[in-house]
């Protein structure tokens, strides 16, 4: 399930980025595949820090990173 929300996010990022970017400059089919690659991939490490660590206990919640 995580997965699948997690895909989704990534996706919905991938297409705002390159929306935004060939406003300005035409990207080459080679460039836009590398992006989506690379989206996905952060997206299964996400997955895969969620189902080793769960989430962090020590947390700081005000925002502050």
């Amino acid at each position: 399930m995580a997965s699948e929300i997690i895909g989704r996010i990534a996706n919905r990022h991938v297409a705002r980025c390159l929306s935004k970017i060939e406003q300005v400059h035409e990207l080459p089919a080679l460039c836009a595949e590398a992006v989506r690659q690379e989206m996905h991939y952060c997206a299964e490490d996400v997955v895969e820090a969620i189902n080793k660590y769960g989430e962090c206990e020590d947390d700081d919640t005000r925002g502050n990173r």
